[in-house]
This record gives C-alpha cells, sequence and structure tokens, in this order.
C-alpha cells in the first residue's frame, strides 16, 4: 500500500493518475528499498536515534530539492516546506501529521508540490521514505 497526500492509500489495481504519475508509482513500489533516490533530503547531522531521515525521489525534476529534518517526522506535526532548491521557480509541499505517522512506519508516501510560482501551473509529484 501507498500513502498519497490526501490521505488515502492505493494498491494494486486502484491507481487513479494519468500515464506518466502511474509509471512513477510503479517503478517506486517496484524498486523497493534497494532504490538510490534523487533529490535526497533529511538532516544528516540530526540524531541519529531519530529514526527516520527521508529521502524524496521527485517526478520531472529540474533542480528542486526536499529536506526535511528527522526531528520533524519524530514530531509528527503538520509542516510545510520550500522545494525550490536550485530551480528558477518556487513550490512548496505540505505534510501533515498522519503522513509523518506513515512515513514512521515505514512506508512510501505520495505528495503532490503547489502549482510553480511562473503561472505556467506545473507541479511535482514526490515519492518520500525513511532511510534510518
Amino acid at each position: 500500500m501507498i500513502a498519497v497526500g490526501d490521505g488515502r492509500t492505493i494498491g494494486p489495481g486502484e491507481v487513479e493518475m494519468d500515464q506518466s504519475r502511474r509509471d512513477f508509482v510503479l517503478i517506486m513500489v517496484g524498486a523497493g528499498s534497494g532504490l538510490a533516490l534523487s533529490a535526497c533530503g533529511g538532516d544528516d547531522s540530526g540524531d541519529a536515534s531519530l529514526g527516520c531521515r527521508p529521502n524524496a525521489n521527485f517526478a520531472s525534476n529540474h533542480g528542486h530539492t526536499l529536506n526535511i529534518p528527522a526531528a520533524d517526522v519524530a514530531a509528527g506535526v503538520t509542516q510545510t516546506y520550500d522545494i525550490t532548491g536550485g530551480a528558477d521557480h518556487g513550490h512548496t509541499v505540505t505534510i501533515s501529521g498522519m503522513l509523518f505517522s506513515q512515513l514512521q512506519a515505514g512506508d512510501t508516501v505520495m505528495i503532490g508540490s503547489t502549482a510553480s510560482d511562473t503561472g505556467d501551473g506545473h507541479n511535482h509529484d514526490i515519492a518520500l521514505r525513511c532511510t534510518g
């Protein structure tokens, strides 16, 4: 099962996305924990005893980054992050307390960014999974 940003979980045969998003999810699920995730985030300087240092894998990325401190995952309180990174435009993502709980449980969590601030309306799907 994969948690999606609106609080639902999806399983085999329950994909309700366009083809490129569906392929992205299937690749993430099929690759398992051995997948080397790009656009890695997480607070490597944080307390390792907190357990979860999320890595982020962006669909159609062009310079964005998402860094989530392990302390935020442990706190389990809704947070909003700027993912501009090296891109020339901004987006934000919001992760709810429920999604942090799912990360702590070892689930892969799918979130979506806001539309870009350039007015072209694009956004990004992001798969999050804890590595520590």
